[in-house]
């Protein structure tokens, strides 16, 4: 490196006094930062030594740290003021520069906004707050996109600069401007705010911003509701509060159209719907300062327990007489995915293509958390949640793009389920912790795989250590504890079809058919299961009352698939599966939804079941609108199935009866209303002797 003028040797010897690394010897990356933080020296002195002792600099510059030190240096050249807000504010002063922060400098940089940004007083130049990172990272595509921005740094209040106000408000209308929202016109035309300063007992000044695009009424307790939440949260967590300012914007239909239903937490601010009664849910809502990212179950249920928690101490006769509440909600909510514990509906949550944010979701992590809460008690819980906490923002588990893993290097953990037993185990005594296991794994079922390095395991856990097996061969294997996954794999010829035997004495167990990409890469951090990173084609319960359809399966082309015998909380023990390969035979109608036979209305189709185990796919009408009646009318009174289902294997119970399927002999027949999907309706039962059967659609008056 040269030091060609005695200024450029002057500003070394400074900024190397603030930076040791800069006296060693230099790789290029270093170099080339050094050499940058020199020249913007030149320029601004206090900007570059403000720059250079951020933790980020100190610590050394990894590659991502180089081009956010080119993308300064080009933002003060072309806009000094707001460089220097950005150099002193302390989310880039502090160890983590994260990709949205990266990205502000960048949007900063492209005078996409204006210097309005920019606080009013020049001794707050800092006070491009978190807040602010999280608004241009978002929300300013949002204003971009629909032209709004140009609309917003006209206002005569933002053109000043921002007050501490403006600047909360300008946080929450980000949320209500999607779509150029009518609230987002009734917040620009006429705004009204409650705020309020708050000393917490550990961090200190917390300022409360309530926005809402009516008047705010009398007696409104919504300040107070954010208030006594942020105290039982630190008093429960003992954990300073994470945010210098709370932002709620509530939205009231009674003023303008309001699209959203109940609310959600974005990281830099709460949104809320306001009805009759008042605005509902602000605990837990406000819980989740603290309790964001992943697993959505434990995050949800967090927040649900805190607003039952908080509204409990304030009044605790408002619980006595519903005890049992979370635990039946959260009951019905696995019953009707047939699930086990919380494990298992995640799997199958992910089967069915169900969100994961869903409402089983908040019910099933509310219940978990009320039942450690009587068997830990209060302050084990806190402890436990506390080690969480600081686990998952350590390893990137907040809102993304603020913090995300990649930005935090290689995590001490594999996923984020695996950090709830692992927070609580450091947390708790020994008799603690024996109570939360039991607890925990009785309502979750454990984390994948479990604490078994001590336990024989007869089959592999996952693809690469799975088993090999060949059709026609009946295997007798063990579920060696109560979260064992048994992995086979087999080859299968495209077309082909197979039916498989399972046969376990707990109907915790199932079994499944998985399609997982050679070349997948795998990550389990933000999952937890393998199981995730492929396509189930098939699962199988070890019950009698198994229909023909549940045990066939057609491959989709020609290569290795896997079978998993998996556990789902239950006692271990022994279990036998074999897969046969079905003799081919001539087939009328296609045996999956790719091979399906289109229906059109007023059209009668013929059919039969010719082949060992056969299934008859068939394409329902899709005019939508439209009812049809569909008969199936099969030959000499056979017993056959229909059942109905999507293109991705969800069943269909619509039309249909209390079930998706419909069996019998004579006549099936029942109404069909099309939505918005492709949906197949599967004619079974058939064991070799042919059955033939005529199928017809025919138009409804809606």
């Amino acid at each position: 490196m040269t030091l060609a003028t005695p200024a450029q040797r002057e500003a070394y010897e400074r900024l190397s006094s603030l930076v040791p690394w800069m006296r060693e010897s230099l790789g290029p990356r270093g170099r080339e930062a050094t050499e940058a933080a020199i020249g913007l020296w030149l320029e601004d002195p206090a900007l570059a030594e403000s720059l250079v002792q951020a933790l980020w600099f100190q610590d050394g510059i990894a590659h991502p740290e180089l081009e956010t030190i080119r993308q300064l240096v080009a933002l003060a050249a072309r806009r000094p003021l707001v460089a220097a807000g950005v150099a002193d504010s302390p989310w880039l002063s502090d160890g983590v520069l994260s990709v949205g922060e990266r990205q502000v400098i960048d949007l900063l940089g492209a005078e996409a906004p204006s210097e309005g940004f920019l606080p009013r007083a020049p001794e707050s130049r800092h006070s491009l707050s978190r807040d602010l990172v999280h608004f241009f990272a978002h929300q300013l595509g949002t204003f971009q996109t629909f032209g709004l921005l140009p609309e917003l740094e006209s206002q005569p209040w933002f053109a000043d600069g921002l007050s501490p106000l403006e600047m909360a408000f300008v946080v929450a209308a980000g949320t209500a401007a999607a779509g150029d929202s009518p609230l987002y016109r009734a917040l620009l035309e006429a705004r009204f705010a409650s705020t309020r300063v708050t000393s917490l007992a550990l961090a200190g000044d917390v300022s409360i911003y309530v926005f809402q695009n009516t008047p705010l009424l009398e007696g409104d307790r919504v300040l107070d509701d954010i208030e006594s939440t942020a105290r039982a949260l630190e008093q429960l967590l003992d954990i300073p509060f994470p945010a210098t300012d709370i932002i709620l914007l509530v939205g009231d239909p009674a003023g303008a159209e309001v699209w959203f239903y109940r609310g959600f937490h974005t990281a830099s601010h709460m949104v809320l719907r306001r009805s009759p009664e008042g605005v509902a849910h602000v605990q837990h809502e406000v819980a989740h300062y603290y309790f964001h990212g992943a697993p959505i179950w434990f995050v949800e249920g967090a927040a649900e327990f805190i607003e039952a928690y908080v509204t409990d101490t304030i009044d605790p006769s408002i619980y006595d007489r519903r005890p049992d509440r979370p635990a039946s909600h959260a009951q019905t909510c696995l019953q009707s995915y047939k699930a086990e514990n919380i494990r298992h509906f995640l799997l199958l949550e992910l089967e069915d293509a169900r969100p994961a944010s869903g409402e089983c979701s908040y019910k099933i992590g509310r219940w978990i958390f009320v039942e450690l809460y009587g068997a830990i008690g209060e302050r084990a819980l806190g402890a436990g949640l506390r080690v969480w906490y600081d686990t998952q923002f350590l390893h990137g588990g907040v809102f993304p793009p603020l913090y995300t893993v990649s930005d935090l290097g290689e995590a001490a953990v594999e996923s984020f389920e695996e950090m709830v037993p692992m927070a609580f185990s450091e947390a708790l005594s020994e008799s603690e912790h024996r109570a939360f296991e039991q607890t925990y794994e009785e309502i979750h079922g454990g984390v994948y795989g479990g604490a078994t390095a001590t336990i024989d395991d007869d089959h592999g856990d996952t693809r690469e250590d799975a088993s090999r097996v060949v059709a026609g061969e009946q295997l007798t294997g063990k579920l060696d504890h109560h979260f064992d996954f048994d992995y086979f794999a087999f080859r299968a010829e495209e077309g082909r079809k197979y039916e498989l035997e399972f046969s376990h004495e707990t109907t915790t167990s199932n079994l499944a058919i998985y399609d997982i990409p050679d070349d997948l890469a795998y990550d389990r951090k933000w999952t937890g299961f393998y199981e995730y990173f492929g396509d189930t084609l098939l699962r199988l319960r070890p019950t009698s009352t198994e229909l023909a359809r549940d045990r066939l399966w057609v491959a989709p082309r020609t290569g290795d698939f896997y079978v998993a015998i998996q556990n789902f909380g239950g006692a271990p023990g022994p279990y036998t599966f074999s897969l046969r390969a079905l003799a081919a035979a001539p087939d009328d109608h296609g045996d999956s939804a790719q091979t399906a036979t289109v229906l059109e209305g007023g059209q009668a189709t013929r059919g039969a079941l010719t082949a060992e185990r056969d299934l008859d796919y068939f394409r329902l009408p899709d005019t939508q609108g439209q009812r049809y009646r569909v008969s199936l009318v099969p030959e000499n009174d056979a017993s056959l199935f229909v059942r109905i289902h999507d293109e991705e294997g969800r069943d269909y119970y619509g039309g249909v009866g209390t079930t998706n399927e419909l069996r019998g002999g004579e006549e099936l027949s029942f109404g069909w209303r099309p939505r918005e999907a492709d949906y197949f309706l599967v004619v079974g039962g058939g064991s070799g002797a042919p059955i033939a059967y005529t199928l017809v659609i025919t138009e409804e008056e809606s």
